[in-house]
């Protein structure tokens, strides 16, 4: 078993991209993997086996979000291999055990050019966060000046300028808010109404699957998306407006994976589809084509292993490639 590194986890850039629910199985799903921080990605035995004694057992959507936001922020790549799908995780040597034992060796390494590329888009994945970070703080350096002159020219006032342009900056000083944003929102968005957003997602979910009850979890995770992305009941159905335009939500895609409402509420899935990620069809083909190879296949899904219902899927569609 590989060990995690402690700074990564409490420290590293690319988890903290991740949501709390993906940095929260984190630990586990790389604890399962093995001496080469490998793992066969068959949803259903990962459930069965490292998360059967959750109060709250995630679903097959869950695993496969997970993976999803793993793949994306360069946590991971995922390759295939004589029908089977697996996932490496980016670790360093130093943090893999020397000597390999028989179970470690029956997992198959992933191909160069896969590796390459993941290497390569990482590269490029660490040089746009910089440059987000860095347009962060001179934003948050900026406004800090212009709230810091403001308000000298408040308490200054009347030195080196005149009555009427003292009078002209005091009422422009005093159209500034004075309450916190935060304090704002979250007043705003402290107590959720989640029947509003189950009438929402009943009436105009077609063609997704329709909620009977949102139950606890449900109702634990839907206030937690509201609170965190301030997400309104218009802006609920707008999100749901905009599923209905991505065909490959809709289950048109190779292997007819579907969105679902517990699919939306999870992580920053609702954040991405507001934001044209699934209507504008990425060029990533292992996010776009990952819930689709490792949930669902050709094959019926009861009955049968991940194994098994990507010898149809590959057939279907080329090999992905991070």
């Amino acid at each position: 078993m590989a060990v995690i590194d402690p700074n990564g986890l409490f420290e590293g850039q690319r988890l903290r991209a991740c949501s709390d629910i993906a940095q929260n199985y984190y630990p586990r799903l790389y604890c399962a993997a093995n001496g080469y921080a490998r793992l066969e990605l068959d949803v259903q035995a990962i459930i069965r086996l490292y998360f059967r004694f959750y109060t709250h057992i995630p679903t097959v959507d869950d695993i496969v979000a997970v993976f999803e936001e793993y793949v994306t922020n360069y946590l991971a790549f995922i390759y295939q291999s004589e029908g089977r799908v697996f996932v490496q995780f980016a670790t360093k040597a130093k943090f893999l055990p020397r000597r390999k034992t028989r179970e470690d060796n029956r997992i198959p390494p992933p191909p160069p050019e896969a590796v390459e590329a993941f290497n390569q888009g990482y590269i490029r994945w660490k040089a746009e966060q910089a440059h987000k970070e860095q347009s962060l703080e001179v934003n948050e350096f900026l406004k800090k000046i212009s709230e810091k002159n403001c308000h000298g020219t408040c308490i200054g006032e009347g030195i080196g300028m005149n009555a009427h342009e003292s009078e002209s900056k005091r009422e422009e000083c005093a159209s500034f808010p004075t309450t916190k944003p935060d304090d704002t929102k979250q007043g705003q968005f402290s107590a959720v109404n989640c029947d509003k957003y189950l009438y929402v997602w009943n009436t105009t979910c077609a063609p997704f699957p329709p909620i009977r009850v949102l139950g606890p979890w449900r109702t634990a995770r839907l206030k937690d998306c509201v609170a965190n992305h301030e997400i309104t009941p218009s802006l609920f159905a707008a999100a749901i407006e905009m599923l209905k335009t991505s065909s490959f939500c809709r289950g048109e895609g190779p292997n007819h994976w579907r969105a679902s409402f517990d699919w939306l509420i999870m992580g920053d899935n609702i954040m991405r589809v507001l934001e044209g990620t699934y209507s504008l069809a990425p060029d990533d083909k292992v996010v776009k084509e990952l819930p689709s190879i490792i949930s669902r296949g050709g094959r019926r899904r009861i009955g049968g292993t991940v194994h098994s219902r990507l010898r149809s899927c590959s057939r279907a569609s080329p090999s992905t490639r991070p």
